[in-house]
């Protein structure tokens, strides 16, 4: 019988149970807020008998410091960050991520079972880890792909060279969405890959909902297309003047963004709540909105269009029907179900979005519960590993 391993993934979750018993999982991500490495290392902790979680941060991440913990049987038993100074090159900090991940797996007792890289730097690692029986099984989930990964032709070259190691090396390589193994094959690169998405599970308790809060999440760049939004709300104001937005997250456009909404008279209508390291209070804070917004620039899609993007999961697993552009792959599902408004990048329709939900909350609401159920992590981390853990034999 064909392992379940080599057989392609529809992309929908779930069809599967991970039984990680006395098993031991790592996972080495980069960090900057809580994504998919996260939400596996929350699931493994309390499930494997041992459960290893390496966050490396970005540089512009508001903490630095890598960070090194330690789950048995479902205890934190060690937990320390390693000193580091804001503002190195990138280059040594990615030296420090092989090191460290090498150091940290070395220190880890035993074999690790699964070893997880949210990119192909760290499954990298895991692969030399694994030449040198401290891994079995080692898995690359590519959280962010594109072909065009970085400006300059020679770490792009290196970007695709460790891609194409790992895809070709890895046991298996999970995918945030179908349009990254179709990059790939574009390329010339095949290997064991299937989708295992972006997921979200909100905790919040849904109380006083305001249906009229607009609610971004995200990091503050100019692709996102806040503007648009700011652009859109003196109209939004003036046949719904309740309405607010809520913006939550950080980064080196808000001022810009603060700036539009003096300029456009809408400051008393905008909050700016900055980062919020707490995923249970954005959980809160989604929930007591009404409309999440992800309105791409199609022109500055980079990463966007290849990847799954988080906060769409996110305001779907809060209830929220979704105001968004074609850029993301999961667009057309939200038109499909009508869990969403998707637009063209205009004020206008982001306006007429806007109203279109506001006449019909319940139904949008409603509709955008049913496909967030469906693309919870317990569902999708199931169904992932519960294939990968065919593999891997019993602990001793």
């Amino acid at each position: 019988m064909q392992s379940p391993l080599a057989e392609r993934d529809s992309g929908r979750p779930g069809g599967g149970s991970a039984d990680l018993g006395r098993r031991t999982l790592v996972v080495a991500t980069h960090v900057y807020a809580t994504g998919p490495g996260h939400a596996l290392a929350e699931y493994g902790a309390s499930r494997a008998g041992r459960m290893v979680f390496m966050g490396h941060p970005f540089g512009y991440a508001p903490d630095v410091r890598p960070l090194l913990e330690r789950w048995q049987e479902g205890v934190l038993v060690t937990r320390r960050h390693v000193r580091w100074r804001r503002g190195t090159p990138e280059l040594v900090s990615w030296a420090r991520d092989v090191a460290l991940t090498l150091v940290w797996g070395f220190r880890t007792p035993g074999t690790a079972d699964v070893f997880v890289g949210c990119d192909s730097l760290l499954a990298a690692t895991g692969l030399m880890l694994r030449r040198l029986g401290k891994a079995r099984i080692v898995v690359l989930w590519t959280i962010d792909y594109v072909p065009e990964r970085f400006g300059n032709p020679v770490l792009n070259r290196i970007y695709h060279a460790f891609d194409k190691l790992c895809v070709r090396r890895c046991d298996e390589t999970w995918n945030l969405s179908p349009v990254m193994e179709e990059a790939r094959a574009a390329r010339g690169v095949h290997g064991r890959q299937r989708v295992v998405p972006m997921g979200a599970s909100s905790t919040a308790a849904v109380g006083r909902r305001n249906s009229r809060q607009l609610v971004f999440v995200g990091h503050l760049l100019e692709k996102q297309g806040v503007q648009l939004v700011l652009e859109a709300l003196p109209t939004i104001l003036r046949r719904l003047p309740e309405a607010r937005l809520l913006v939550i997250g950080d980064g080196p456009y808000r001022p810009a963004l603060e700036r539009q909404a003096e300029r456009l008279g809408v400051s008393q209508a905008v909050e700016f709540a900055g980062f919020v390291e707490d995923h249970h209070e954005i959980e809160r804070r989604l929930a007591e909105s009404g409309v999440g917004l992800a309105p791409y620039d199609p022109a500055q899609a980079g990463f966007s269009a290849y990847a799954d993007p988080g906060k769409i999961k996110y305001y779907l697993a809060a209830g929220l029907p979704v105001v968004t552009t074609e850029v993301a792959h999961i667009s057309s599902e939200l038109a499909d179900r009508r869990c969403g408004v998707v637009i063209p990048y205009t004020a206008v329709a982001l306006a007429d979005a806007v109203f279109e939900i506001a006449a019909d909350e319940h139904g949008f609401s409603s509709r955008a519960s049913e496909l967030g159920a469906q693309f919870s992590w317990t569902r999708i981390l199931d169904g992932a590993l519960g294939a990968v853990l065919e593999r891997v034999p019993l602990p001793t």
